[in-house]
C-alpha cells in the first residue's frame, strides 16, 4: 500500500484537502502535516502532524519568519514517515519540499497561483515556481482555467476542482426570518476587505437589502470595526459556520456575493467555491468582471459578473437586476439547464483521483 504524505500551510485544513484525505484514505495510508498559526490545536491529530506557533494571519513577514520554523518540523516528520508520494498543497510547501530535497515523487496540488500587487515580486514569483515546477511527478489543478497556464510542464495532470460532497447539498426546510427583505450572502473565508467594504456601503441606498457574511478570517476585526464605525445598517457577521450546513446558508439567500479583486493575478485564473456551490443550490451568483470565471458565467448566462471597482458601480447593479425580475427567472432557468450532465459533486471525481495517484 502506499504511504502518501499531504503537507499543508494551514490548520484546520481546507475542506477540499479534507475531501482529499477521505477519498485517498479509500486506497492508500495516508497522513498529513500542518501548520497551525494560531496555535488552537490543542490535541493531537490522529494520521496527522501539526506544527502551532503564534505567527497569526495576513502578515507576511511574521509568516516566512514562522516558515523557518515549520521547514525543520516539515524535514522531520518527513524523514521520519517516509512516503512514497509527497503531495504539496500550494507552491510555497512545494517550494519547502523541494528544499530538503526529498527523493520520493512530489504531486503538486495547484491550489492558487502565486501573487502579488507588487508587479515585480509577482514576476519573481512566477518565475520561482516555474523552476519549482520542473521535474515534479504530477500536478492536481484547482480550476480549470489554471491548466493552460502549465502547458509547457511536463508531467501527468489531472483537474480536481473544488466540488461539495452529496451529503452536505441535501436541501432542507427552512425559511427566512423577514421574507421581504433581498439577502445577500457571503459564505466563505473573510478577506479581500478593501473590495467587501464597497459592498456593504453599497446596500446603504437599497432599502431592502441585507447582506450576511458568513464565516472569519484574518481580517475579522477590520469587517467589526467597519461595520461600527459607519453604523452599517442591515449588515450581519454570523461568524464560523460548520461547512456540513451550508445547504441551510444558501437556501434561505437570495444571491450569493463571490466578488474578489479583478487585479490579483490567482483571482483573475481561479474558480471559487461559491461558482459550484451555487450551481447546486440554483442561486444566483455575482462574481468579478475581468476574469476568467466572470467571462465563464457570462457566456452562460448563470450568474452576474460585477465591476467592484467603486460602490456606485455595485449599487447600480443590484438594483438593475431588483428592477428586472424576468431576468432572475431568466439566469435561474439557465442554471437549472446547466446543471444537466455536468458534474456536480465531489464524489464523481473519486475514482480518476484514485486512479490517477495509483499510474504515479
Amino acid at each position: 500500500m502506499k504511504k502518501i504524505l499531504l503537507v499543508d500551510k494551514m490548520y484546520p485544513l481546507n475542506t477540499r484537502n479534507e475531501r482529499l484525505i477521505m477519498t485517498l484514505r479509500k486506497k492508500f495510508k495516508v497522513n498529513f502535516i500542518a501548520w497551525d498559526r494560531e496555535s488552537n490545536c490543542k490535541e493531537s491529530i490522529e494520521d496527522g502532524y501539526i506544527f502551532s506557533s503564534f505567527e497569526g494571519y495576513g502578515n507576511k513577514i511574521k509568516k516566512i519568519i514562522g516558515m523557518r520554523k515549520y521547514f525543520k518540523f516539515l524535514k522531520e516528520k518527513i524523514l521520519e514517515n517516509k512516503p512514497d508520494i509527497l503531495i504539496c498543497s500550494h507552491w510555497d510547501m512545494l517550494l519547502l519540499c523541494k528544499l530538503m530535497k526529498y527523493k520520493g515523487k512530489i504531486l503538486y496540488e495547484n491550489l492558487d497561483l502565486p501573487t502579488s500587487k507588487n508587479k515585480i515580486i509577482l514576476f519573481i514569483l512566477l518565475k520561482l515556481e516555474k523552476i519549482l515546477v520542473k521535474n515534479i511527478d504530477g500536478i492536481l489543478f484547482a480550476s480549470r482555467f489554471f491548466v493552460k497556464l502549465y502547458d509547457e510542464v511536463k508531467c501527468p495532470k489531472l483537474l480536481i476542482e473544488n466540488l461539495p460532497l452529496k451529503k452536505i447539498t441535501k436541501k432542507i426546510e427552512i425559511k427566512k426570518e423577514n421574507p421581504k427583505n433581498i439577502r445577500i450572502s457571503f459564505i466563505g473565508s473573510l478577506r479581500y476587505f478593501d473590495d467587501m467594504k464597497k459592498l456593504l456601503e453599497a446596500i446603504q441606498k437599497i432599502e431592502n437589502v441585507e447582506v450576511y457574511l458568513i464565516g472569519k478570517g484574518a481580517e475579522n476585526e477590520k469587517f467589526k470595526k467597519f461595520i461600527i464605525n459607519k453604523k452599517l445598517k442591515r449588515v450581519f457577521m454570523m461568524g464560523d459556520y460548520n461547512y456540513e450546513e451550508i445547504a441551510r446558508y444558501y437556501q434561505i439567500s437570495d444571491f450569493i456575493w463571490a466578488v474578489y479583486p479583478a487585479n490579483d493575478y490567482n483571482v483573475k485564473y481561479a474558480i471559487s467555491n461559491k461558482f459550484h456551490e451555487s450551481i447546486i443550490f440554483e442561486k444566483i451568483c455575482f462574481f468579478s468582471k475581468n476574469t476568467l470565471l466572470g467571462e465563464y458565467v457570462d457566456k452562460n448566462k448563470i450568474g452576474i459578473s460585477i465591476n467592484s471597482s467603486n460602490k456606485e458601480s455595485i449599487e447600480k447593479t443590484i438594483l438593475n437586476i431588483l428592477d428586472h425580475p424576468e431576468k432572475i427567472v431568466e439566469i435561474t432557468e439557465n442554471i437549472k439547464k446547466y446543471k444537466q450532465n455536468k458534474i456536480l459533486y465531489w464524489e464523481e471525481n473519486e475514482e480518476n483521483l484514485i486512479k490517477f495517484i495509483e499510474k504515479l
